[in-house]
């Protein structure tokens, strides 16, 4: 077991703090990620020079860093070296609810933590029937398994999970990762946990193999994970087998029950009457069993077959029946149930009695409310509850009080959440589906709720309380998107609303884009056939508000051809109406799709729009976001000082209003404009002053774009190493979230850096990659950045032929889709070499035409 407060332990948290990844900290350390993960696992010390550079990665404070190099050594007096960083401790990733301590697993424990010690037992599989305990089981020894392991331990629950297909994104957010709807997703999960000693827990997967069409990428996400990252385990729990190589099988048994119920001559120990025992006490408390009742519970729990959700559920009937009566009443029921059901396991009978008999114990108010209650995805608060189920706080406890709803702990000193074991769920689920009236309405109230609470944040995420609006929300994630579909499906439009700021905001932050462009696609299809049918004008404008959002979804996913054609389609639309919240987001998508296919001049024009738009809305995010915009298109055209000037004043205005997410992508325009002016005192403080704004949002997009103009504000200074690291940082978190384009802008640089600092090959194959990438994207602004980044590599290459590389920098230094920047820096390198070339070669440079020239060239240099 690794000691909690060991060196490698420390610096494994500090990364994870810092959102690097164990290549980016070995890049800047020198060594290997191998390497790297023995200093992690305290299998090796660092040299007092790889330290040092450890201690500049991890921003280690100056007053911290003696203490820090003395650490990595070993040396006496320094057992706490991750203290002065005053890092706080990254916790493993293992998501539990909050449960009692199990009650006589402990051998289960030992077994599957034994078998999980083996190097050859990489998947196990939990089998046994709903309800037998295999969820808490897996939890408990996953518990155990986030001390051992240096990637800890995550939970994936798969029972809200409806597809195979999905499994990959409810694996990427337990992992706190968002995939790129440009790749496919198994590769991106790979890559990410190919060097993680991690154990992952597939909760519930048994719906998932019931049917051929789930099962498979299931178990193809299995197999490809397992073979990418030698040190991943996985634990399943199912009711049916992966029927998979590998894959190691342990079934669950009941809890241990009496000698008499049992029908074993050996003495056990007497778990599962221990379990009813225990509570029973919640109900009763002080409870203990007469030697009569003590006969009734064994029984009782015999009739369960140990199973602990019918063991708990039964207890709770002591409210209002006495053991044996308890006991009389199973029997009963398990009888009348066995006819009809001869094919099903008696421990699944026996079950579905006890889940019988708990509806009959019910209330009306509390049957009603726990059928409602069924309708929530991942849990809810007291005043989601009472809502959408009418289930007041009273009858919340009383639903607690007889195990039939989970109760969690507060956060933040929020409401604490609620939820529902998996299979209460479903027969509460059942039970509503017998009143499709009642069954609707409660899904109509779950919709309104939800969606009206993610409209009603829009204030806050345009404010200082942007991050309070987004803790509130995010809990709420899974139920959000099962509100917007069902307000699709069931054509209820005026609950998604036109004003998609909140979406956008709340999108962004937390990265979501493959699951928000699902749902936009589904919107679309949904608006445009209801259109189809004759459905009002109002329609229209809901239309264009979707092809405006779905523009920036699929725009995040590398999509640029789609993203030009939702915007034209949402600009299109609102031409029909004069509403500035219709106009507004319209322009906004059209005007940054001009602005990514470098046609600067259309994107002013529609920016210039967006502005006026903005002023109608008298919202101050609203005229912030479009003067960000507008200063954007000015820089793009050359008109440095007017957009230096109109950014200011968006940086201004976003300050004041304390709203972290745009203010950090219009820092980023002012950064480019003073790189364009060559204005770089200070630039490294704005730059950083904009990470910290959006790092305590949580926002890593926008982060990771800072990252990498911060990168290139080193470069123009000199500083290599800095540029290199912020570069690659960059494309780090970019590439978690999915965001592909700007991945591969932080590559492509990453790969000048690299050239520079002593790496050609690796560099120039970089930079190649994103210019391929850029061109065939229709990403023209960046492709002519990497071909001047691949140009000037070039040139150290002793048998590179000067004319060419300086005809491709004349080139993109007189195109007009050439960011500003970049034609300053391409000027500067330009006459740099000119002035080392004859005068015909000086003359055939001056003579290169930009356009036909670079059509020509990218043919050339991408196929």
């Amino acid at each position: 077991m690794r000691v909690e407060n060991s060196f490698g332990r420390q610096v494994q948290r500090r990364r994870q703090l810092l959102d690097i990844s164990a290549a980016g900290l070995a890049a800047q350390a020198g060594i290997s990620v191998h390497t790297l993960r023995k200093i992690e696992r305290d299998e090796r010390r660092p040299s007092r020079e790889v330290a040092a550079l450890l201690a500049d990665a991890l921003k280690i404070a100056p007053a911290a860093r003696e203490q820090f190099l003395r650490a990595a050594r070993g040396q006496t007096g320094a057992a706490q070296p991750g203290e002065p960083a005053a890092a706080p401790a990254s916790p493993a990733r293992v998501a539990l609810t909050p449960s009692p301590v199990l009650i006589g697993r402990s051998r289960e424990q030992q077994q599957l933590t034994g078998l999980l010690a083996r190097p050859d037992c990489r998947l196990l599989t939990l089998l046994g029937p709903g309800g037998i305990g295999k969820s808490a089981l897996a939890l408990a020894v996953a518990q155990t398994q986030a001390d051992l392991l240096p990637d800890g331990a995550t939970l994936v629950a798969l029972a809200g999970v409806g597809a195979g297909a999905m499994v990959p994104l409810a694996l990427a957010h337990a992992l706190g990762l968002i995939l790129s709807g440009f790749r496919p997703p198994i590769p991106q999960l790979c890559e990410e946990l190919r060097e993680r000693a991690l154990l992952l827990v597939l909760d519930n997967a048994e719906h998932l193999l019931a049917q051929e069409a789930d099962a498979a990428p299931l178990t193809e996400l299995v197999g490809a994970l397992l073979g990418a990252a030698p040190e991943l385990k996985l634990l399943v729990t199912s009711r049916t087998a992966l029927a998979v190589q590998d894959e190691w099988v342990f079934e669950v048994p009941g809890l241990a029950l009496s000698r008499s119920a049992s029908g074993s001559d050996v003495a056990q120990e007497e778990s599962a009457a221990e379990l009813f025992v225990a509570r029973a006490q919640r109900t009763r408390p002080g409870f203990a069993p007469t030697p009569g009742e003590a006969e009734a519970i064994s029984a009782i729990c015999a009739a369960v077959g140990g199973a602990p959700l019918g063991i708990e559920l039964a207890a709770s009937w002591l409210r209002a029946l006495t053991p044996c009566e308890i006991a009389a009443h199973m029997t009963r029921d398990i009888g009348a149930l066995q006819s009809p059901h001869r094919d099903t396991p008696a421990r699944h009978r026996s079950l579905r009695a006890v889940f019988n008999e708990s509806w009959r114990l019910l209330g009306d108010a509390e049957r009603a409310a726990l059928g409602q209650l069924s309708v929530f995805h991942g849990g809810w608060t007291s005043p989601a509850a009472e809502t959408v189920a009418g289930a007041t706080l009273p009858i919340l406890e009383s639903l607690v009080a007889q195990s039939l709803v989970r109760r969690g702990d507060a956060v933040d000193g929020r409401s604490s959440r609620y939820e529902l074991h998996e299979l209460i769920r479903q027969f509460a689920a059942e039970q509503l589906q017998t009143d499709a009236d009642a069954q609707r309405a409660a899904r109509d109230r779950h919709a309104a709720y939800h969606l009206r609470a993610l409209q009603d944040a829009g204030s806050w995420l345009k404010s200082h309380r942007q991050l309070e609006a987004v803790s509130a929300l995010k809990p709420d994630l899974d139920n959000l998107w099962a509100a917007f579909e069902w307000a699709i499906a069931s054509g209820q439009f005026d609950l998604i609303g036109l004003d998609w700021s909140a979406r956008f905001i709340f999108v962004q932050i937390l990265g979501v884009f493959p699951q928000a462009a699902m749902i936009g696609a589904r919107l679309i299809a949904a608006l445009e056939a209801a259109l189809e049918a004759g459905g009002a004008l109002e329609l229209l404008a809901a239309c264009s508000s979707a092809h405006s959002w779905q523009a920036i979804n699929v725009f995040r996913l590398g999509q640029i051809g789609r993203m030009v054609q939702h915007a034209q389609h949402a600009v299109t639309l609102s031409d029909s109406f004069d509403e500035a919240m219709v106009k507004f987001p319209a322009h906004l998508a059209a005007g940054l799709a001009y602005t990514i296919t470098g046609e600067y001049a259309r994107a002013l024009w529609h920016n210039e729009q967006m502005v006026l738009h903005a002023a109608a809305t008298h919202d101050a995010w609203s005229g912030a976001c479009a003067a960000s915009q507008l200063g954007a298109s000015l820089m793009l055209l050359g008109r440095l000082d007017e957009a230096y000037a109109t950014l200011a004043g968006a940086i201004s205005q976003l300050r004041s209003l304390g709203e972290a997410s745009m203010y950090g992508i219009t820092i980023w325009y002012m950064l480019s404009v003073r790189l364009a002016l060559e204005h770089l005192d200070e630039a490294d403080t704005l730059a950083l002053e904009g990470i910290a704004a959006l790092e305590r949002i949580g926002d890593r997009h926008y982060r990771g774009m800072l990252h990498d103009q911060l990168g290139l504000i080193y470069m123009w200074r000199g500083d290599v190493a800095s540029a290199l690291a912020e570069h690659q940082r960059a494309q780090h978190l970019l590439e978690q979230i999915g965001s592909v384009r700007d991945s591969q802008i932080a590559a492509m640089r990453a790969g000048y850096a690299l050239a520079r600092s002593g790496q050609p090959s690796a560099g120039i194959a970089q930079i190649r990659a994103s210019l391929g990438w850029f061109w065939e994207a229709q990403s023209l602004p960046n492709a002519l950045d990497a071909l001047a980044l691949l140009a000037d590599t070039l040139q150290t290459q002793t048998d590179a032929d000067p004319l060419p590389l300086m005809q491709w920098l004349a080139l993109v230094q007189a195109h007009p889709a050439t960011l500003p920047e970049m034609r300053v820096w391409a000027q500067r390198k330009l006459h740099a070499g000119i002035a080392l070339l004859p005068p015909a070669h000086v003359a055939a440079i001056q003579a290169t035409s930009p356009t036909p020239s670079l059509a020509a060239l990218m043919r050339e240099l991408v196929t």
